[in-house]
């Protein structure tokens, strides 16, 4: 399992967008170096198989993209990874209404 620090989103044009993909979440751990890959489709599409890799690479329909992306934007930390059968992004245990972390201050102008 590696925990996520940065993520990139692409969307893809057209009538079948990239190969099929219309979304793209590419995600890196602490060095920038990728560790995953979320691949978003035309929901009722068919996705493809899971295969296990050393780099993630899920499939996911087009609708879960919102959540998805909600998911890397508030929760912390947030880890991802890939069994003989399938990926899963996934959170470690947070209680009941913690809610979201209050806003950090700003760096100071030097």
């Amino acid at each position: 399992m590696a925990e996520v620090h940065t993520y990139r989103v692409s969307m893809f044009g057209g009538t079948t967008g990239r190969h099929g993909v219309r979304a793209q979440i590419w995600l890196g751990d602490e060095h920038g170096d990728r560790i995953g890959t979320i691949n978003f489709y035309d929901d009722g599409r068919a996705l493809p198989p899971h295969e296990p890799a050393a780099v993630v690479a899920m499939h996911m329909p087009l609708s879960m993209l919102p959540a998805t992306i909600d998911i890397l934007r508030n929760e912390r930390p947030v880890l991802i990874r890939s069994t003989a059968d399938f990926a899963t992004l996934t959170t470690l245990e947070e209680q009941v209404g913690e809610g979201p972390e209050p806003p950090r201050a700003p760096a100071p102008a030097s």
